[in-house]
């Protein structure tokens, strides 16, 4: 006798997942959902988290996943995209990825406070030029230069450039890509190995529209007026 594979939730043609969708997802990160109406649907694991519907009875991806994180108490982490550096690598709609791994509590880009230093530990015996020497460094990343700020991590820069082997040993990656799977980013044919050999490929959702260029706006124009 066989068993037909169970087929997963999809998302729509506008990435929103109907209450299924949302219970798959949640489940996957030892969350269960309550739906208290098509409004709203309360995730709960150590905490009770609601998630409010974008659509009746739709609810956006990134918020699925970060009321997942929340409810486990851990941090999620939100895309400033007027400081992050995109670039967009191969039309691959970076700011979606990067929302989508942010919600699911892995870091997409380099945010660090203004308050936060660069350690450099320096031995000398003489106590007060310690002193002025760590109070010199009491600088910001992007003052220093040691870190730039609103580049990508290194996670999010594996991810981007299609992780290799030792990538795939992170636990940071390998939780990035599930992420992506399941809300029909990516998706994954694992090999012999699991993820270590496994086959990774971009869904259509994943890239950005198309665009035209002056020449092409143009022709549309002039089709439009009935030019031709």
């Amino acid at each position: 006798m066989t068993h037909r594979k169970k087929s997963l939730p999809k998302p729509d043609c506008n990435g929103l997942f109907d209450s299924a969708g949302v219970i798959h997802i949640a489940g996957r990160r030892e969350c269960t959902v309550t739906i208290q109406s098509d409004l709203m649907l309360v995730v709960t694991a150590k905490a009770s988290i609601p998630i409010m519907a974008t659509q009746p009875g739709k609810w956006d991806p990134v918020s699925i996943l970060r009321s997942c994180t929340r409810a486990q108490r851990r941090k999620a982490y939100n895309v400033d995209q007027t400081t992050a550096n995109i670039t967009n690598p191969y039309c691959i709609d970076e700011i979606l990825i990067a929302r989508i791994i942010g919600a699911n509590g892995v870091r997409p880009y380099l945010f660090p406070p203004e308050t936060h230093m660069v350690v450099q530990r320096r031995r000398s015996r003489d106590a007060t030029k310690f002193l002025s020497q760590w109070w010199d460094l009491r600088l910001p990343h992007e003052k220093k230069g040691k870190w730039t700020f609103g580049k990508h991590t290194w996670t999010f820069m594996q991810l981007l450039r299609s992780p290799g082997l030792d990538a795939m040993k992170k636990y940071d990656v390998r939780r990035s890509l599930q992420a992506l799977k399941d809300v029909g980013i990516l998706h994954i044919e694992l090999g012999s190995r699991g993820f270590s050999n496994a086959k990774l490929k971009w869904t259509e959702r994943a890239y950005l529209p198309p665009t035209l260029n002056l020449y092409e706006q143009d022709a549309l124009a002039d089709l439009a007026a009935g030019r031709y």
